[in-house]
């Protein structure tokens, strides 16, 4: 178990790191999107590790806490995607209730395989649901001017969380990796086993208890 944590930390360390990457240049966006229709491709479902956990430092260095609803707009890219949300209240940060921004998920993706690999251990947003996004503004060379307000994960594990907790999901070693995206859209958290799931729904009430974020 913790061999699987270390590898998906390290993984979702790398896609956050192409993520910052593809904000950093000055090479226009056209050039890094594709077309796919990813709903069809599989999604690879990595075990959550046991020693996952949001520490103070990085609570305390959150400067933008939101409540968003995704519009369903999004760009796709080939290391990341961003999606676009409304911002429904505004906890931290500068930022007005009402306006769109966009956020960089964390989601790798494999074109040549239809295949993606989500960074994090939540799954990605949907439509259906509201969520707490943990966010900073993403970072852009000297000189270089956003076509849109753009904000990155705050910390890898827990950036983006739905308020609620239903509906999440079990699967077991022959459905694993088989799932679709679109199949998984409705769930928040897919987890291998009982155990997993338990552990990630505490973590996150302890979150949200500990930042006096109602659910």
């Amino acid at each position: 178990m913790k061999k699987l944590g270390i590898l998906s930390l390290v993984m979702a360390a790398a896609v956050a790191f192409c993520a910052y990457t593809g904000v950093k240049t000055k090479a226009s966006y056209t050039d890094m999107l594709h077309t796919d229709d990813i709903s069809q491709y599989k999604m690879m479902i990595a075990s959550s590790p046991s020693s996952f956990g949001v520490s103070r430092s990085f609570r305390s260095a959150y400067q933008v806490i939101l409540k968003v609803k995704p519009t369903g707009n999004r760009i796709y890219a080939d290391n990341a995607y961003l999606s676009e949300v409304k911002v429904l209240q505004v906890y931290k940060g500068g930022l007005r209730e009402g306006e769109n921004i966009w956020i960089y998920e964390s989601v790798l993706l494999f074109p040549e395989h239809k295949s993606a690999n989500c960074g994090q251990i939540n799954n990605m947003m949907n439509t259906h649901d509201e969520y707490y996004a943990f966010v900073v503004r993403a970072p852009y060379p000297a000189g270089y001017t956003p076509e849109r307000e753009e904000y990155v994960a705050a910390y890898l594990d827990f950036s983006v969380l739905r308020v609620t907790d239903e509906p999440n999901l079990i699967v077991d070693d022959l459905e694993k990796d088989q799932k679709t995206i679109a199949a998984l859209e409705p769930y928040e958290f897919v987890c291998t086993s009982k155990e997993e799931l338990d552990e990630m729904i505490a973590l996150k009430h302890q979150l949200f208890d500990e930042l006096g974020l109602p659910y």
